[in-house]
């Protein structure tokens, strides 16, 4: 027994000797099972209030409207603000006042037609004074065509005698060259004549020439020769005889031959003078000769040179001939080339001064058609005149355009009008609400589009219309807006002038589609929009499931959707709807 307390004794003595760290243990477990519990209870309260906050709705068929929201004012289907031309005259009387109902044509005033009837005596009279100006003027341009037509026959008459004189003068001096050319013809053959004469008998002349020169040069030559032979001779005979005298001893006086044969200087001597007296005798011989010959030729040479001189001087006389009929010739041509000249610019002046008198003509015809012209231009514009004092005149009684009601009135009698708005006519049997949209939804709007109006005068009755005008530029101010005119479907005799309505133009309307709040449909990252199903799963929990959709027409909080999978009666989730589940759940899991 004593064995068995021992353990326990042991476990007592370790309980009191560890007393601290047991307590902390304790409380530790006391703690786990406190916090344990206290999660649970905010894990419920955190269960029951995403329970509460989690919003759904139910896929529904249903109609929408997608329109465009508008203020407008109600205005008359036409309005007329009545101004007149007749700026700077009086207002004789008005006839109507503020409310007045007038029926078209009805007169609503009329000016002082006094000035206008004056004016329009002054401009008849103007008319009158212009007509008789323009015929006078009209007559003095006329005398001055007749006077200028006139000139130009006698300048035509006068060019054409200078015409006629110049080509007389040419023909002439053709004809005179004519002439000249037959006679240098003549005077060209005789040259050629006398050029053949001559040259037939020049050659012959020229060999005769030639011999006589050669024969008078060899008799001169053998003169020449006989002379130097006698010279020789003359010499030798010199020498000869002063020998002799020199050695008269050696000479015998009877035979006059030297006694000494042997005496060889003797001998040469007279040797030589033999010798010279052979030759000299022999030149004498040919001199005679050639002489004989030469006094033969000299007559027959005379005669030819006596031919071939008046042949050549008549080529000569021919060829100056020639040359002077030449010179005569190009003389005439000369002459003609400047009557030719004289002749061509006689014909352009001509050309020139019918031309400059044709300009002439028509510049004067001109001149009386542009004083017609002129002259009905200014009659024309009088007349103009004339008649805007006339429709002036007829202006002067101002009536209404249309049937309907004098809204206002802007004049008095006696005042002056000079421009702007004498009254305003509106026609107040038919309303229409116009209205200013925007440049972003103006693209959307068409004619015949429905509308619903609203104003504080019909309360809550929704008053149905269409559009029957869209402005095609915007309307001047800070934004960009343009004017849409509504017609409405029945007059309602509550609405007036300058009532402010509420308009709804319906772009879409579409019947029994399948529909889901906006705030239903989600985004992915790729754009595609999706709704989120809440389905019941097998152990009664709700489960969550995304399906992809189509959206098409917009309202005011529900959007059209489609998909492949049949979505209507499906009860789907709202994330939007939550609020500030979040917020709560953090402040319950803190303890707040």
């Amino acid at each position: 027994m004593a064995e068995k307390k021992k353990p326990v004794a042991s476990v007592l003595k370790w309980i009191k000797k560890h007393k601290k760290l047991l307590i902390v243990v304790v409380l530790l477990v006391i703690g786990v099972f406190v916090i344990r519990n206290k999660i649970q209870e905010q894990q419920k309260k955190v269960a029951e209030l995403l329970q509460s906050q989690i919003k759904t709705t139910t896929v529904e068929r249903r109609s929408l409207l997608s329109y465009v929201s508008t203020t407008g004012k109600v205005e008359s289907i036409e309005s007329r603000d009545i101004t007149s031309s007749l700026t700077g005259y009086d207002i004789n009387d008005v006839y109507v006042e503020v409310g007045d109902l007038v029926e078209e044509g009805d007169l609503l005033l009329s000016f002082d037609t006094s000035d206008i009837l004056d004016d329009i005596s002054d401009v008849n009279t103007d008319i009158s004074n212009a007509n008789r100006q323009n015929q006078i003027a009209v007559e003095q341009a006329q005398r001055s065509y007749d006077a200028a037509r006139t000139s130009n026959e006698e300048q035509a008459d006068s060019m054409n005698d200078t015409i006629t004189d110049a080509k007389k003068k040419l023909d002439e001096a053709m004809e005179d060259k004519l002439v000249y050319e037959k006679q240098r013809m003549a005077d060209e053959a005789y040259v050629t004549a006398a050029l053949e004469a001559w040259n037939s008998v020049k050659s012959d002349y020229e060999n005769m020439k030639l011999e006589y020169e050669n024969l008078t040069a060899e008799v001169t030559k053998k003169q020449t020769e006989l002379a130097d032979a006698n010279s020789v001779l003359k010499m030798a005979q010199m020498e000869l005889d002063e020998y002799r005298v020199d050695n008269e001893d050696e000479f015998d006086p009877t035979t006059g031959k030297i006694y000494d044969e042997a005496s060889r200087t003797a001998y040469r001597k007279d040797k030589a003078v033999k010798e010279a007296q052979e030759s000299a005798n022999y030149f004498q011989a040919e001199y005679e000769k050639a002489n004989m010959k030469l006094n033969e030729l000299k007559d027959e040479y005379a005669d030819a040179t006596a031919v071939y001189n008046q042949l050549q001087a008549d080529y000569e006389a021919a060829v100056s001939a020639w040359t002077a009929s030449e010179n005569q010739l190009d003389a005439m041509r000369d002459q003609i080339e400047t009557l030719e000249d004289a002749y061509e610019d006689a014909l352009d002046n001509q050309i020139t001064q019918e031309r400059n008198n044709r300009n002439s003509l028509l510049t004067s015809e001109d001149q009386i058609e542009l004083q017609r012209l002129s002259g009905t231009t200014s009659v024309r514009t009088l007349e103009d005149k004339l008649s805007a004092y006339e429709r002036n005149l007829k202006k002067t009684d101002v009536k209404a355009p249309f049937s309907g009601t004098i809204t206002d009135v802007k004049v008095n009698s006696g005042d002056t009008y000079t421009t702007g708005t004498l009254l305003v006519l509106q026609d107040c049997s038919e309303l229409i609400i116009a209205t200013e949209v925007d440049e972003y939804d103006i693209s959307s709007i068409k004619e015949g589009m429905r509308a619903v109006i609203k104003t504080d005068a019909t309360r809550d009755d929704e008053l149905e219309g269409k559009v029957s005008f869209l402005a095609p530029t915007p309307t001047q101010g800070d934004s960009v807006t343009y004017r849409v005119e509504i017609t409405l479907d029945q007059q309602d005799e509550r609405l007036r002038l300058g009532m402010t309505a509420k308009t709804n133009i319906v772009l879409e309307d579409r019947e029994n589609v399948l529909t889901v709040p906006y705030d239903a449909v989600l985004s992915d990252s790729e754009g595609k929009s999706y709704i989120t199903l809440m389905e019941q799963a097998e152990d009664g929990t709700t489960a969550q499931r995304d399906v992809y959709v189509t959206v098409g027409t917009e309202g005011d909080y529900y959007v059209e959707i489609s998909s492949e999978e049949d979505l209507e009666g499906k009860e789907i989730l709202i994330p939007n709807a939550g609020g500030n589940a979040l917020e709560d759940m953090m402040s319950l899991m803190m303890g707040e």
